[in-house]
């Protein structure tokens, strides 16, 4: 991909990273990776008994 508005979330990270770490600069970085991964784990936690219930329902074993 050429247009950077287009890169996936993990390469934007990635070109970030190198962007600030080289002027150790971890603060920027530990706030992006928190910017990253909070919208995943909220998802999870507000769909997190409709996903067991489809676990239970469906009969998976494990």
């Amino acid at each position: 991909m050429n247009d950077e508005k287009l890169y996936p979330i993990s390469i934007a990270l990635r070109g970030f990273r190198t962007e600030f770490l080289e002027e150790h600069l971890w603060q920027y970085m530990m706030a992006a990776s928190a910017a990253t991964i909070a919208p995943v784990i909220l998802i999870f936690y507000l769909t997190q008994r409709t996903f067991v219930e489809g676990i239970t329902v469906t009969g998976i074993k494990g």
